[in-house]
């Protein structure tokens, strides 16, 4: 799949997944989990984590206990954010690491201010496989630091010394343990990235994968029955609401909400009414509307478009002065485990 941030891919390589090691090691690979053992001379826990979609609910039933938020905000961002703050109130313990003070960060117990892009080097890896140099060029303000030197200092404090001196020696070992990216060192991706898997120091890299056959052999296809949306309209909830981003905006604006000139191409979430349901409803372009859920409220400003399909109000989700996830439903895909973001039941009063 096509990613939605630049090192996505990366960081599901590393094992940023609740149910594979880094290099996408299965957990019931006992030797995999020797080796890291033995490498790190600490015992890991060998089952699946929990799927991020599912900690509230954990931490509601007590199961999870504290938190470490690095580089999200989920009190903005998921689907139901009225569930999610009485969770993150739930808590014993929350430490949110990132770059501003964001809705997330506002509910921590502690907050690690951490370097940007520009701020650090490092590696990302992008949607094509390709691993890729980021360079430091300019320090961080205040008490920022890079992400690896925060997890190197807490990890000392807690009395693990993990031996590090900069990012490359984070690469370094990275090489030496997921078999992808082997071949690879900082000199070899000083110019330009090699997409990854790159088994020895003298192989280019690979551009295109499976180009003879998959690696679990055939391809396989797994027919699936259609799955009715959870929360159909009804004469209560009588439209369909749903969501999407806007191009000049970067997720929740923690980070391009703070650019002028994006402010002027993009100054506020609209409500997008078409002229069907304006017509019935006596909307008119700048009109305040409620628009209520099962879960929660938005007042929102309105504008009349033929983008929109009557019966379906659409808006985009990238200002936390409009925290539209109030109102979306966190109903999760039965395999993917994504929220059902994208379609819920409203209804619509007009404030004008």
């Amino acid at each position: 799949p096509l990613r939605g941030q630049n090192n996505v891919q990366g960081a599901c390589d590393m094992g940023a997944l609740f149910n594979t090691m880094p290099g996408y090691g299965k957990l019931d690979n006992d030797q995999l989990f020797d080796q890291y053992e033995e490498r790190w001379q600490v015992k890991l826990p060998r089952h699946p984590g929990k799927p991020a979609t599912e900690i509230w609910d954990n931490i509601l039933q007590d199961e999870i206990r504290a938190l470490y938020v690095f580089g999200e905000d989920p009190a903005i961002a998921d689907a139901n954010i009225g569930h999610v703050h009485k969770a993150l109130d739930h808590l014993e313990f929350l430490v949110v690491q990132d770059l501003f003070l964001n809705d997330t960060a506002k509910a921590a117990d502690v907050v690690l201010p951490a370097a940007c892009f520009a701020e650090k080097d490092g590696t990302f890896t992008s949607t094509e496989r390709r691993v890729q140099r980021v360079r430091k060029a300019v320090n961080p303000p205040g008490q920022a630091k890079p992400d690896w030197q925060i997890i190197s200092e807490l990890a000392e404090r807690m009395g693990y010394s993990m031996g590090i001196a900069g990012p490359e020696d984070v690469f370094n070992e990275v090489c030496e343990l997921l078999p992808q990216y082997k071949g690879l060192s900082y000199a070899r991706i000083e110019d330009v990235g090699l997409q990854w898997p790159v088994p020895d120091a003298d192989h280019p890299g690979t551009a295109v994968l499976h180009t003879e056959s998959f690696t679990r052999g055939k391809g396989l296809f797994v027919p699936e029955e259609y799955m009715a949306p959870k929360e159909p309209v009804d004469d209560e909830y009588p439209m369909l609401f749903t969501t999407g981003r806007h191009y000049a905006r970067y997720n929740f604006s923690s980070m391009t909400g703070k650019t002028e000139e994006i402010d002027d191409i993009a100054p506020e979430a609209l409500a997008e009414v078409s002229p069907v349901d304006a017509e019935k409803m006596g909307i008119k372009t700048g009109d305040m509307l409620k628009l209520t859920s099962r879960r929660g409220e938005v007042i929102i400003k309105a504008e009349i478009t033929e983008r929109s399909q009557p019966g379906t109000i659409f808006t985009t989700y990238n200002y936390a002065e409009t925290p539209v996830n109030l109102l979306t439903l966190d109903a999760l895909d039965r395999l993917s485990r994504t929220p059902e973001y994208k379609l819920c039941a409203i209804r619509v009063e007009v404030l004008g």
